[in-house]
């Protein structure tokens, strides 16, 4: 800046300020403060204006963000990112540590007024806090009891909710007590399947009956979703079936908050019932799914082909549903208000719709069942329903970012779940587009000139009508495939094309009809309604089932979670930025797709339970050690693994790449020479030491093992303690020896919803409980 006048500087100023539109505080040049710099000598202007250009233009750029409440929108996103943190540690947080280290950020902040980028710093720094130590007093707030063990017990319980599944019916129990034998650590909720259920059994009603209970299940592969995460945080300590007749029983009492809300479940299963009789077949079941949530009836070919067709989304409720519903109810009370121009005009009649569109969504919520997904989306209704309260915009980032924050304040272990990253992803893409071309659009109507003819105008209005449409479809599908493809493993292909099909039915038939059938339903006049839906569910399930035969698998591999991550940041970034570092997005996608480029599979996967082996062969086939392998583990398997056909046990001589059975024991031999097995028998253990290098025994294993010389060992007490298992197999450059490399789903037991692990009976490396045998006395003559 030597040899540069103040005035230069000043004019150089009044440019910045109108290219970027920018209320830089600094301070004015006047004549009797211009004064010439220096030019030798050390820089002594203190100003922005001593920085290079480029560091003007990011500084420029940064003040616009703030200027405009951008930076704002970044508060969920590091309160979220506190609570990931928390919840993917290796061990458990103490709850005084993160509470210090949010004091001493929240600190920071008043110590650095006069430090914009340090003071930016501790609030980014205290918000992650915030967000781990929220997630520790949730999950302290919780507190669950899992179960540790198959156990058989005698339950007597209360129904909170019920739904039919196939021939029987599936239900959530509070468990009251238990006996024969009586649990000293009782769960308490149970998922249960009831083969049959006494006459008029409802929610809130009390049952007794005896029951085989299991405790939830971990991942099936490292990565991939955690079961008993999610039954922690659900209180659901156990799933089971029944195994005697279930006996109704009288139950205590509970509050009126309990009785409300069983009430509304009863409700839920009569609509649903009702739908069932009106609708047949498929047609039924998800009309019924559509308004109630209940989903068992649905079959799995019908899932298939929704999942396929990426139509998934229409089966669970969430701000879709709730978007329709509230906007119906919304249209149709302003247009039965505009008929009477005397209340409308002395009355905010459109802030009077929206209380009621927000009481109509409240009960759907509550005939809906409140999942997780419901109760996000009816969240995010009320804060913009709010805001046309009090006169603001519905549809802005800053609404959705309120409703995360409340969100990420109340529940945040959902912060690391496909549910609640999916519905975000989508909602703030969709409202980032929308913001760019509505300010486009009203740059395009200041110079444009109003076509009169109608037939010019209503062409428009269809064009529009569907290219919204088509817009709406690749971008929220554009924003949850990242986690679609990270979590499941799957995208759908033709789901643009789909959606395109298929949801001009649900929004103008399907919903709309769905509400006014709920609305005459008391009154008997819902068949005409009910009708029309079932028609227009027909439409979509045709379409699903016809892009779903279009379609291939959409199998993806699985996804790093570093490519997660930048993927992630892309998407934040791309979404929330105003100006032109929203292009900070274009690297970190780029660096995504590198991630993923460079990914690797494992050699070989091993269950938790050890039943079943998969071993990846040179044609990317897998070789499995059982012959009906169970079925939701070994696809998830070829999908994260992108593998082809399944290999199954040979009953005689099977050669490479391929398991040989034999009374128990398993063993596969790979081209290298590697010789892979697994036992049944403790019996063979010693046998099987001296013909493999790896093993995985399905049994309590010796402490001795196979000795330090002898094989490879994969006991089933380490599999029940630490999960999955992946395995990768290499050659000491030096010796030539193999050597093989295991990692598990965890590191140890340390978390909450870890510690029920080791009270398995393979945790503690005992053997399965065997009934004894009954004897008879003999009777003397």
């Amino acid at each position: 800046m030597a040899g540069e006048s103040r005035t230069e500087i000043a004019d150089e100023r009044l440019h910045f300020r109108r290219d970027f539109d920018v209320p830089l505080d600094l301070p004015e040049i006047t004549p009797t403060n211009r004064m010439p710099v220096p030019t030798a000598g050390p820089a002594i202007h203190a100003s922005i204006w001593n920085t290079p250009r480029w560091r003007r233009h990011f500084i420029a750029l940064i003040e616009t963000e703030r200027a405009r409440g951008a930076l704002f929108h970044f508060a969920p996103v590091f309160l979220g990112a506190g609570a990931a943190l928390y919840f993917t540690a290796a061990e458990e947080p103490f709850l005084i540590a993160l509470i210090v280290v949010s004091a001493l950020f929240t600190l920071g902040i008043l110590t650095a007024k006069e430090r914009p980028a340090l003071r930016a710093l501790m609030i980014t720094g205290a918000l992650t806090a915030a967000g781990g130590t929220t997630a520790k007093i949730e999950t302290l707030r919780v507190q669950s009891i899992l179960l540790g063990e198959n156990i058989s017990t005698r339950v007597t319980g209360r129904i909170l909710s019920m739904e039919k599944v196939g021939l029987g019916y599936r239900a959530i129990v509070e468990v009251l007590a238990t006996e024969r034998p009586k649990l000293k650590f009782q769960p308490e909720r149970i998922k249960i399947t009831l083969r049959k259920a006494p006459f008029g059994l409802q929610a809130g009603d009390g049952i007794k009956a005896l029951f085989l209970l299991r405790p939830p299940t971990g991942p099936v592969r490292p990565g991939s979703f955690d079961f008993s995460f999610d039954a922690y945080f659900d209180r659901i300590g156990a799933n089971g079936i029944s195994l005697s007749e279930v006996e109704k029983i009288a139950v205590p009492e509970t509050g009126i908050a309990s009785r409300i809300q069983f009430w509304f479940e009863q409700q839920r299963t009569k609509i649903a019932e009702r739908m069932r009789r009106q609708i047949p077949g498929q047609n039924g079941e998800m009309a019924a799914a559509l308004v109630t949530g209940l989903t068992g009836g649905i079959d799995g070919e019908t899932n298939e082909a929704m999942r396929v067709s990426g139509l998934a989304h229409v089966t669970s409720i969430s701000g879709l549903h709730m978007a329709l519903v509230a906007g119906a109810v919304m249209g149709i009370v302003r247009l039965l208000l505009a008929a009477f121009p005397m209340f409308s005009s002395r009355f905010p009649a459109k802030k009077i719709a929206a209380l009621l569109a927000f009481f109509a969504a409240f009960v759907y919520l509550l005939l809906s069942g409140g999942g997780v997904a419901t109760l996000r989306s009816f969240i995010m209704l009320g804060v913009m329903l709010a805001a046309v309260l009090f006169d603001r915009a519905a549809l802005t980032m800053r609404n959705l970012v309120i409703a995360a924050v409340i969100i990420l304040i109340w529940s945040p272990h959902e912060v690391i779940g496909p549910s609640f990253q999916m519905s975000f992803a989508a909602t703030a893409a969709l409202i980032a587009a929308y913001q760019v071309f509505s300010e486009r659009r009203a740059k395009r109507l200041e110079t444009r000139t109003p076509n009169p003819q109608l037939w010019s105008r209503a062409a428009r209005q269809i064009w529009m009508f569907f290219a919204g449409l088509a817009l709406t479809s690749l971008i929220a599908g554009s924003a949850t495939s990242i986690y679609s493809a990270y979590h499941f493993n799957r995208i759908a292909p033709l789901g643009l094309f789909a959606n395109l099909a298929a949801m001009p039915a649900v929004s103008l038939i399907v919903m709309p009809m769905a509400l006014l059938s709920v609305l005459l339903m008391p009154f008997g006049f819902d068949g005409f309604a009910l009708f029309l839906m079932g028609w227009g569910v027909g439409v979509m399930l045709d379409t699903a089932d016809y892009f779903a035969a279009l379609s291939a698998t959409g199998a993806t591999g699985l996804m790093p979670g570093s490519a997660l991550l930048a993927f992630t940041l892309a998407l934040v970034l791309a979404c929330l930025f105003v100006t032109r570092l929203k292009l900070a997005a274009v690297p970190l996608l780029a660096l995504g797709i590198v991630l993923i480029f460079f990914r690797t599979f494992p050699d070989m996967i091993v269950s938790e339970d050890a039943r079943l082996v998969a071993v990846r062969t040179n044609e990317s086939n897998l070789a499995v050690s059982r012959e009906r392998p169970n079925r939701f583990t070994i696809e998830n398997w070829q999908r994260a693994y992108l593998a082809g056909a399944l290999t199954v046990p040979a009953a005689e001589k099977a050669g490479i790449d391929a398991f040989e059975c034999s009374k128990g024991y398993c063993v596969l031999q790979r081209a290298d020479g590697l010789r892979i097995a697994r036992a049944e028998d403790r019996d063979i253990l010693a046998a099987a030491c001296a013909d493999a290098d790896l093993i995985v025994a399905a049994f309590a294993v010796p402490r001795r093992g196979c000795g330090i010389d002898g094989a490879k060992l994969i006991s089933a007490r380490e599999l029940a303690r630490r999960g999955a298992a992946e395995i990768n197999f290499s050659s000491d450059s030096g010796t030539g020896n193999p050597l093989i490399e295991v990692s598990h789903v965890f590191a140890g037991l340390d978390r909450p919803w870890q510690r029920h692990r080791a009270f398995s009976r393979a945790a503690r490396n005992m053997e399965p409980y065997k009934a004894r045998p009954k004897t008879v006395q003999a009777t003397q003559p």
